[in-house]
């Protein structure tokens, strides 16, 4: 069945798919930031035994750590 609440695996993808546009300066995400790739990855309640989540979600920190301050084009060059 259709359902309008996006699943975990939707959830997950999503972020992902939105985390590389914004690495590439986010000329696809709209108004989506940093801060919702974050809490999107986080809300996705799927088991993360293999710790691939929590290191993705490290990975968002990081990189929007490291364009607070620097425009992105320049990290991307």
């Amino acid at each position: 069945s259709i359902s309008a609440k996006p699943s975990d695996r939707m959830k997950l993808a999503a972020s992902l798919a939105a985390y590389a546009d914004l690495l590439r300066g986010g000329k696809n995400s709209g108004q989506f930031t940093w801060a919702d790739v974050r809490q999107l990855a986080s809300s996705a309640s799927l088991p993360d035994s293999w710790g691939y989540r929590a290191e993705f979600i490290d990975l968002i920190d990081r990189a929007s750590r490291l364009t607070e301050t620097k425009d992105l084009a320049q990290i991307s060059e």
